[in-house]
């Protein structure tokens, strides 16, 4: 029987029986009926407020579980900390797990994060913590306030905790008051006490389970006892439960003497009631039920809703003057909880689907607006651009984070208005909780760091390439970061639906591969997926555990191929060339595998052993008499991005006993700082710097101011044609002209016949490199043309 129906009832009875009955019928009866008001009574509100404490938990245990996945985004916004402070963390931190040393924190504005985890905790942590999320017994925190910590394992030997303050389970107890001494007592799971009317218990954590009705909280019971409380020194009733899966106990008791009380008030008041007759019972229970009942089973259903994961709404719980203020103030309770939450639900679901920085629909509410279009029969084709900048880790770098961020919010600007599209978060795009399913127009989203993705729906191939030369010339002009200006370019991969995937893996992985050929083609252009790249990929693929086995089994091998001087055919420098003996498809060059190394991230381990071993061959060639009259190495400009790595090179190629020079491969016409700065460092140590590829698709006259060579290697592309085409041999002739202006030394690589070699010393070409000269030598053969002095010219002669 519902607690409105009770009240009705009772006052019925009490306008109806006569004053004389009521005084005859016995106390015990009338206690009786105390007791039972009182047993449904605060087993409802234990209830209710068990239910309140369930919500919070999932919601501070949800939150917990969002941010330690995701803690690149803790110093991103000042929203993350203000959810924490909504929700009562004082702080969240993710430290080693076996020193205690702090990896990550954020902390509320007005909180500090420990220095360190202290070897107690730590200790307490390690022996409590699993991948769920574990809740410790109430602690003194170190300003004597009390908290309760929170916890995770993580990978990698790390473990996450947070201080969540108890304030909140004070606000919510103190909200529950009624009669003289009925209040709420709540416990966690050991017993220790979170909130009762007297603060020392609180404030020493006081351990009650010795408490029956404490005992079969923690049993997970629940139910009504009675028992003797020792703070108030009287028989109590109390309704009790529990708040799973966390433990904590829920107990709201009132002392039994208030109920001999009231039943002796409704006896002494029976003639009253007798007075005002049925029509001022009705009205009265009326009253009551409103004022009384109403509200707590709005409660109750407030309560239920929240447990079933539902946001309820505030607007729907009333109050007015009249209501006892216990149950105001509790309505008021749940009335800022409920909106504190729907706040944080808000805020963690604008994190959850919007890029903070640049406010355009993340990775995840992309991903989600892909699956459900592409799940969809949609008539005709779409199209996915991946799009990746050129040369933004150069600026966050050089320039730092603010200007890379300044960077990514232009791009972003751009990119919209290349593409006509409002620049909007996931809530206009791809609303925060189901992205959108509108395929009228194209959707721009941020996928992390420097890479964005296009999607257009109803969108033709044709199309496609024109919007991604739309966003490379948007993205054209330089980018102002304060008083400085900085350029950025993208590489764009395209790829078509349903053509080339008919999900969002297979999509995103093609146009992922366009992009990578669209880089490795020479940047800032786009390129078309197609069948031929993923079969390169894949090919790249298998090679890559080859490469890694090679290397472990000594397969690689250094030959030199001798470069001459143009004019009187004499060796003046050799080129270190890797070669790999593979067991299966025999000797490869380089570039049957440059491809794969460059990928799979082998260029660091090809420099150092092609440096180490040209040293070592180059070394004993010296101590028996041959000696090299000068050597270059080809090394990967981007290896000279990490300093640690230039320095490493340097000492090397400092112990060389003959000039040593490096040659720089993949040289991209975007040239970086660090690398200009790596290259004055090993000019300064002696090493001679020669451009290779020179004139190829990633080199440009820029390079030879910027990156001061002292030799560039003209491509096997033009001088190839240099004796037959016109053009070409003018534009030979210019280079070199320019490039002696400047003091550079050229040379002609690739060289293949008697009638290039003449064509070149007519344009004053310094020194020249081919198979018209030689080929790669092995060591034993170098030595001999060393030693023999063999040189192209007598070659030559012996070919007449």
């Amino acid at each position: 029987m519902r607690l409105r129906s009770y009240l009705i009832v009772i006052f019925l009875a009490l306008a109806l029986v006569p004053v004389a009955i009521l005084r005859i019928w016995p106390n015990s009866a009338v206690l009786q009926t105390e007791f039972d008001d009182a047993q449904e009574r605060h087993l409802l509100l234990a209830q209710n407020l068990a239910a309140a404490l369930a919500q919070y938990h999932r919601n501070v245990s949800n939150t917990f579980k969002l941010m330690i996945t995701t803690p690149a985004v803790w110093g991103t916004s000042d929203q993350v900390s203000a959810t924490l402070a909504d929700l009562g963390f004082r702080h969240l931190c993710i430290a080693d797990a076996a020193s205690g040393q702090l990896l990550n924190q954020v902390a509320r504005a007005d909180m500090a994060c420990p220095d360190r985890v202290s070897p107690n905790l730590l200790e307490e942590f390690n022996a409590t913590a699993t991948q769920e999320v574990v809740f410790s017994a109430v602690k003194e925190a170190p300003d004597r306030t009390n908290i309760l910590y929170m916890m995770s394992a993580l990978s990698g030997g790390r473990i996450a905790f947070g201080a969540l303050s108890t304030a909140y389970f004070v606000e919510l107890g103190r909200a529950i008051s009624f009669g003289k001494r009925g209040h709420a007592t709540i416990v966690d799971h050991a017993g220790n006490v979170l909130f009762h009317p007297l603060p020392d218990w609180i404030a020493a954590r006081k351990n009650i389970k010795m408490v029956s009705a404490v005992e079969r909280m923690m049993n997970g019971e629940t139910g009504v006892e009675v028992f003797y409380s020792p703070a108030l020194k009287r028989d109590m009733i109390a309704g009790f439960t529990s708040v799973r899966p966390v433990g904590w106990g829920v107990m709201i008791p009132q002392p039994i003497e208030e109920l001999h009380d009231k039943a002796a008030f409704a006896k002494n008041s029976s003639a009253i009631a007798l007075l005002f007759g049925l029509a001022g019972a009705l009205f009265l229970a009326f009253i009551v039920s409103v004022f009384s009942s109403r509200p707590i089973e709005q409660i109750s259903s407030a309560a239920r809703q929240i447990a079933n994961g539902e946001l309820f709404d505030p607007s729907t719980l009333t109050t007015n003057r009249y209501m006892p203020r216990e149950i105001r103030n509790l309505h008021q309770s749940f009335r800022d909880m409920i909106g504190g939450l729907r706040r944080s639900m808000a805020r963690i679901n604008t994190l959850a689907f919007t890029d903070s920085l640049t406010n355009l629909p993340n990775r995840e509410s992309f991903r989600r607006y892909l699956v459900k279009h592409t799940d969809k029969t949609i008539e005709g084709p779409s199209t996915l651009m991946f799009v990746d900048l050129d040369g933004f880790k150069s600026i966050n770098d050089t320039k730092g984070h603010d200007a890379g961020d300044a960077v990514l919010k232009e791009v972003a600007r751009r990119i919209c208005a290349a593409l006509n599209v409002p620049l909007r978060g996931a809530s206009s795009q791809a609303n925060a909780f189901t992205p959108r399913l509108q395929t009228s127009g194209p959707m721009v989203a941020r996928l992390g760091g420097d890479e964005f993705a296009v999607f257009l729906p109803h969108d033709p191939a044709q199309a496609g390439a024109k919007t991604a030369a739309d966003i490379l010339r948007a993205l054209a002009p330089p980018v102002a970061i304060g008083t400085q200006k900085a350029r950025i370019g993208a590489s764009i991969g395209i790829a078509q639906f349903p053509e080339d995937g008919s999900n969002f893996s297979d999509l995103l992985k093609a146009a992922d591969l366009a992009m990578y050929e669209a880089k490795r083609a020479g940047k800032n252009q786009a390129q078309r997926y197609t069948s031929d790249l993923a079969k390169s990929y894949d090919a790249l693929t298998r090679l890559a555990p080859e490469l890694a086995e090679g290397f472990a089994q000594g397969q690689f091998d250094v030959h030199f191929q001798p470069v001459y001087d143009a004019q009187t055919y004499a060796i003046v420098s050799a080129e270190a060339l890797l070669r790999w003996h593979h067991p299966t498809m025999g000797l490869l060059e380089a570039e049957n595998f440059i491809a794969a190394a460059a990928r799979f991230g082998f260029q660091r381990q090809i420099d150092l052993f092609a440096i180490e071993q040209s040293l070592a061959i180059v070394t004993d060639m010296k101590i028996r008499g041959t000696a090299l009259p000068a050597l270059s190495l080809n090394i990967w400009s981007d290896c000279l991005l990490d300093p640690d790595f230039v320095e490493l090179i340097i000492q090397q190629l400092t112990r060389f006993p003959c000039p040593i020079s490096i040659e720089l491969v993949s040289c991209d016409t975007r040239q970086d700082a660090r690398i200009i700065w790596a290259l004055d460092r090993i000019r300064e140590a002696g090493i001679g710097v020669a451009i290779d590829d020179f004139g190829s698709g990633r080199t440009s006259l820029s390079a030879l101011t910027d990156l001061r060579p002292s030799v560039i290697k003209i491509d096997q592309k033009i001088t190839s044609r240099v004796h037959r085409h016109a053009n070409c041999t003018r534009l030979v002739g210019s280079i070199i002209e320019m490039a002696h202006a400047q003091g550079i030394q050229v040379t002609a690589e690739g060289i293949e016949t008697l009638d290039q070699i003449k064509a070149l010393q007519s344009l004053g070409c310094d020194t020249i490199q081919g198979y018209a000269l030689n080929s790669p030598l092995s060591r034993d053969e170098l030595t001999y043309c060393l030693a023999t002095n063999l040189t192209a010219s007598t070659r030559s002669d012996q070919s007449r």
